[in-house]
């Protein structure tokens, strides 16, 4: 007969806090590499973005000339210019980022980490991830030797279980 420890059993409390865990630092990875940026580096990028275009000309275009014509409206532009590069050829780079950027902070008002700090919080949090998948599995391992049979998430990671079995053996034969 199974004694199936389901999420919720008091048996599991201990257990089920650190799955909560997991989702959370999974959650806050996730968030991230989907976070925008701050403010200030959103608008070095896209003033350099914009530099660099007006630079090397990316306004200018063989059908530009059509655009002048009195039956063109700003819904009739050719395919061939596209629009970010008439609006910076129309009000110029500083303009424009700064209204971008205007409209930006009213529909972003926060922003995430710099994308320079993100690759060691992402580090962290992986590490942290980990200690909490050995800490699972440890767990787990303990319930099952009270007699509880424990349905393991789909996600768990085979290195870290193989990892943890390994060492309980170790342990064991120690």
């Amino acid at each position: 007969m199974f004694n199936i420890c389901v999420y919720g059993a008091p048996e599991r409390k201990a257990l089920d806090k650190i799955q909560v865990e997991i989702g959370e630092t999974e959650q806050a990875t996730e968030d991230i590499g989907s976070a925008s940026l701050p403010h200030e580096e959103m608008k070095e990028n896209l003033t350099r973005a914009f530099s660099e275009m007006r630079a090397r000309g990316g306004w200018i275009d063989s059908s530009w000339h059509n655009f002048g014509l009195p039956d063109y409206t700003l819904w009739r532009i050719p395919h061939d210019i596209p629009v970010v590069d008439m609006l910076l050829y129309l009000l110029g780079t500083e303009e424009l980022v700064k209204r971008i950027m205007e409209r930006i902070s009213k529909t972003m008002p926060t922003a995430g980490l710099p994308a320079e700090k993100r690759p060691a919080k992402i580090a962290e949090l992986e590490a942290k991830r980990v200690r909490l998948l050995e800490a699972e599995e440890l767990e787990i391992l303990r319930l099952e030797e009270a007699g509880h049979t424990i349905v393991r998430r789909e996600a768990a990671d085979a290195k870290v279980l193989l990892r943890v079995w390994g060492q309980k053996k170790f342990e064991a034969a120690a």
